[in-house]
């Protein structure tokens, strides 16, 4: 399992690393620009990443952004519904507007900070991703 962590706090992806390094191999980005070129260069490897874990706002380029980066070289490299990234946005903005937001250009999940690992936990058995963690 290959997990990616985009956000620009420390703590937050120390947290998440924390909890996703029982489940896979993890990789982090502390702006967009970073997570983007992480995402192409998995994705051009053919070692994509099964898990991005994201903040929706980022330094450099924009949570969402992302995402539709990452549904579009799903789409265009004509990857299987069932192989495609599972994204979850991690942020504290959850207000309607954001979780609709985030859902229809492609989330996957969506968990409201300030990280509980329970939840994180539960996020990644319910999108089925993993059987050991």
């Amino acid at each position: 399992m290959r997990f990616l962590i985009i956000d620009d706090d420390y703590d937050v992806i120390e947290c998440l690393e924390h909890i996703t390094s029982l489940c896979g191999d993890v990789e982090r980005a502390n702006n967009g620009i970073e997570g983007l070129l992480k995402v192409e260069a998995a994705f051009n490897a053919n070692l994509m990443f099964n898990v991005v874990l994201l903040d929706v706002v980022l330094p450099e380029l924009d949570g969402f952004t992302i995402i539709k980066h990452i549904r579009y070289l799903e789409e265009t490299n004509n990857i299987p519904i069932e192989q495609e990234c599972k994204i979850v946005v991690i942020t504290e903005r959850y207000d309607e507007p954001t979780v609709l937001e985030a859902v229809n250009i492609g989330a996957t999940g969506i968990i409201k900070k300030p990280i509980q690992r329970d939840e994180v936990l539960a996020n990644i058995k319910r999108l089925r991703i993993t059987k050991g963690c």
